[in-house]
């Protein structure tokens, strides 16, 4: 009864939450920093991740798994929300860890997306030059 809130949401955020726990303690044994601390409920950002799998994305709106008010079961829960700014997020690239975090007035979210490889090749042709 105590934990049955947790089956309102994503099994991937809890799954997410043990492993950002797991690289913070690596990094803090390894001495790269300080020791982790646990966020508190009067003080942190409601923030927690989203599977990459779960999440779409169009031009003016992106789709979330779990904010569907649906009780029932064979439904998906998954809601279209509205961009601030359309256009602003590729449609056609690779997602990655995606972090949606609320700060009382506004949802946010926060993506890292990878795109091919945009160098431009080198040619072989010389270039002359006049030391005289």
């Amino acid at each position: 009864d105590e934990y049955a809130w947790l089956l309102n949401i994503s099994n991937n955020v809890t799954k997410q939450a043990i492993k950002d726990a797991c690289t913070a303690y690596k990094n803090f044994f390894r001495g790269l920093q300080k020791f982790p601390r646990f966020k508190s409920k009067k003080r942190s950002m409601p923030k927690f991740y989203q599977d990459n799998v779960k999440i779409r994305f169009s031009n003016t709106h992106v789709k979330f798994e779990g904010f569907s008010s649906s009780r029932k079961a064979n439904k998906q829960k998954m809601n279209w929300v509205r961009l601030a700014e359309p256009g602003r997020i590729p449609t056609n690239a690779k997602y990655m860890n995606p972090r949606i975090s609320f700060d009382g007035l506004n949802w946010w979210i926060s993506v890292c997306v990878e795109f091919p490889d945009c160098r431009e090749t080198l040619n072989d042709d010389g270039v002359g030059i006049d030391l005289g």
